[in-house]
């Protein structure tokens, strides 16, 4: 993990783990982490005020920078994150949620991908969910390839933004600007809209080299429904374009009833096009990412 001596070719990857109260898990997190396979890491771990054993924990470690904050309010995962992209040096960032790991494997593959096209401005990798046994998985998530203006309307749909983790270079935050603050969820979410909008472009890895922990002390819904209200005023075609994918996953199941699944779509269309209509219309160009 020491740069210096290396060659060029490894440029130094700054993962920032960002935790509250989760001292628990920080040491899968973190272990994760020192396991990588990618040569040079640094790992910054910002502590948003946690009151268990979390500083105990990661102090244990020597390689790890370790810096407490004292959070304001509802703990946010934005804050520590920025504050962690801030300390750190590398050319290129992770921002990995405590209670999450990656496989061994992630940051060289995504590094691959990077490397490729100096205008991506993100790497993300498949999910595998599990839960408090982390040999046990429940599921996997993938989310879509960007490989046109239409398609990038698809993170619209998504509960969040690559969920956990994504490779990012330093300019891009140089660029867009850090996570905002302001949202009290899925600032993930918008800072890939954001992202998008600059034309950068989002590149996905069809593998599961990401581990997301499911449990009930992930995000509480009612934060989810704040946050997506957030980002509903500030994206107008993002609630239409969420609830025609939905319907249209409906429509996928229940194939079986085409004529009640295609009335229940027209009807929600014209629903949704009659309310407002001037308002989506002006900002459909603001929100275009082409």
């Amino acid at each position: 993990m020491n740069d210096e001596k290396l060659p060029h070719s490894y440029d130094l990857v700054s993962v920032i783990i960002a935790t509250h109260n989760y001292g628990r898990y920080i040491s899968e997190a973190i272990e994760s982490v020192l396991a990588q396979s990618y040569p040079n890491v640094e790992v910054i771990v910002v502590d948003d005020g946690s009151t268990d054993d979390t500083e105990v924990i990661v102090k244990k470690y020597h390689r790890i920078k370790y810096v407490y904050q004292k959070h304001i309010g509802q703990p946010t995962p934005a804050r520590a994150r920025n504050n962690g992209v801030r300390l750190s040096k590398g050319k290129y960032i992770v921002c990995l949620d405590a209670d999450d790991q990656l496989l061994p494997s992630y940051i060289t593959e995504c590094m691959a991908v990077m490397k490729t096209d100096p205008k991506i401005g993100m790497v993300w990798t498949g999910s595998l969910l599990f839960g408090n046994d982390p040999e046990r998985l429940v599921s996997r998530f993938y989310l879509p390839q960007v490989k046109n203006p239409h398609t990038r309307y698809s993170f619209y749909a998504t509960p969040g933004g690559p969920i956990g983790a994504a490779l990012i270079p330093r300019k891009v935050f140089d660029d867009i600007g850090f996570y905002d603050e302001r949202l009290v969820s899925i600032e993930d979410l918008d800072f890939v809209i954001r992202l998008l909008q600059h034309h950068w472009k989002a590149k996905s890895i069809c593998k599961p080299l990401h581990k997301y922990r499911m449990h009930n002390l992930n995000m509480h819904e009612q934060m989810m429904k704040l946050g997506l209200k957030q980002l509903y005023k500030r994206y107008p075609m993002m609630y239409p374009y969420r609830t025609l994918y939905y319907l249209g996953l409906r429509t996928y199941r229940f194939f079986r009833h085409p004529t009640y699944t295609a009335n229940k779509l027209h009807g929600k269309l014209q629903q949704i096009m009659s309310s407002q209509p001037s308002k989506t219309t002006a900002n459909t160009k603001m929100t275009d990412a082409r």
